[in-house]
């Protein structure tokens, strides 16, 4: 995992920030949201790093694997897993669990986000869900 940052003359040449070598991501992509930089590992893992010097937050085991990307939504973020489970949880410093909801199937997709609305792609399904902030925080609760 590397962070590098686009630099102008007053970087010297350097553009990495920091760098992991372990425990990354084969397929899901990472998400950056404020400060803080979110790993979704193959094997179920989610991971926390600051962003400024790659300092782990936390980690947690929360599903069995992931294919899909992470996905900010307010101050949500929602990952589902390859057994069509979307995890829902908080970014923070601290591991937040919101909610944890079961489709209808697995999948390997990552959600889509446009215009107030999430589409949400397994195996069997595919599901539309509308939203605006106070939706989103009270259908999602676990």
């Amino acid at each position: 995992i590397n962070l590098r940052i686009a630099c102008q003359k007053q970087c010297l040449g350097r553009s990495r920030i920091w760098r992991k070598t372990r425990n990354g991501p084969y397929v899901p992509s990472m998400l950056v949201a404020n400060e803080r930089k979110f790993v979704a590992s193959d094997s179920g893992i989610i991971s926390c790093f600051a962003k400024s010097d790659g300092k782990e937050l936390w980690k947690q085991r929360v599903g069995p694997g992931f294919s899909a990307s992470p996905v900010l939504i307010n101050d949500y973020i929602y990952l589902p897993d390859e057994q069509g489970t979307v995890h829902v949880f908080l970014n923070a410093n601290k591991y937040q669990k919101i909610a944890k909801n079961d489709l209808d199937g697995g999948g390997m997709a990552s959600l889509a986000v446009s215009r107030g609305r999430i589409y949400i792609r397994t195996d069997q399904h595919l599901f539309l869900y509308w939203y605006t902030y106070e939706v989103i925080t009270s259908r999602f609760r676990s």
